[in-house]
């Protein structure tokens, strides 16, 4: 905020977007409304009720990203981050996406070895015990994210043995 210190750290963190193809009630309203209010805190608009601009650092997406978690849902919601971006003045690789449960994409179906050996619920815990069989079950239902975050973001790049890409290392500006 104005007046604060130079090395005061900034971001904006959202979550929950559940971007879908096609018409999808009152998210173009809310989805400008947005844009309008982020515009205002980056110093790009008139602030309102004595908003003050904020110089971004960067945006934190949280879960949900997409609304169930396929290619064409992420085009949408890149285009989006990418206009997100552009009107608060951060670039797109100090954009954070973190995946949650609707990123996965649920029609994928579970691995063969998985499904013939998961007979009971001892069966399912002895599966996730193992960080390998766990990553095994979510690499292809969280394909689309991959490429989702590796088109958005460059700089976070999600290695095979960590397919949903929760942590990432970034070198200080």
């Amino acid at each position: 905020m104005a007046g604060e210190a130079d090395d005061a750290v900034a971001w904006v963190h959202l979550s929950d977007f559940h971007f879908k193809t096609g018409h999808d009630y009152g998210r173009d309203e809310v989805q400008h409304a947005l844009l309008e209010d982020i515009a205002m805190f980056a110093g790009k608009r008139d602030p309102a009720r004595g908003a003050e601009p904020l110089h971004l650092d960067f945006i934190v997406v949280t879960g949900d990203i997409a609304g169930s978690g396929t290619a064409d849902e992420y085009v949408v919601g890149e285009r989006f981050l990418r206009e997100l971006a552009g009107v608060a003045g951060v670039p797109a690789d100090r954009i954070f996406p973190v995946p949650g449960n609707h990123d996965v994409d649920w029609t994928r179906d579970m691995p063969p070895f998985l499904r013939e050996h998961i007979v009971g619920r001892e069966r399912v815990e002895e599966v996730w015990k193992t960080p390998a069989s766990r990553r095994s079950v979510f690499a292809d239902k969280l394909a689309a994210y991959r490429a989702f975050v590796s088109r958005l973001n460059p700089q976070l790049r999600i290695p095979e043995e960590q397919p949903g890409g929760f942590g990432h290392r970034v070198p200080r500006s």
